[in-house]
């Protein structure tokens, strides 16, 4: 048995195994539906799937502390999100690193 993956009103790809990898353009939104064939003949296709490609963020750069009073600011260049939108950032504090 195969498969074949089509990406709505354009190109499509093919594969035998539950699973396909694709060099999708991030930020890009996508349709794309899966059918099967064997000897026999091609099933009908899958329902449409919608999805928007995006890899993680890039992680944050020139990260720096500065004193202000008996505090400590954090601060950072946002991230790029490579087409995801980042939606939280976590800061870890770790004591008595010497």
């Amino acid at each position: 048995m195969s498969y074949s993956l089509q990406q709505k009103e354009s190109e499509s790809a093919s594969g035998t195994d539950g699973s396909f990898n694709y060099a999708f353009i991030y930020s890009q939104g996508y349709n794309i539906r899966i059918t099967a064939k064997n000897q026999v003949g091609i099933s009908e296709a899958s329902d449409y799937l919608q999805f928007k490609a995006g890899y993680k963020p890039d992680r944050p750069a020139n990260v720096s502390t500065a004193h202000e009073g008996d505090k400590i600011k954090i601060t950072w260049l946002s991230s790029v999100d490579n087409g995801s939108p980042i939606t939280s950032y976590h800061v870890y504090i770790l004591d008595n690193v010497g």
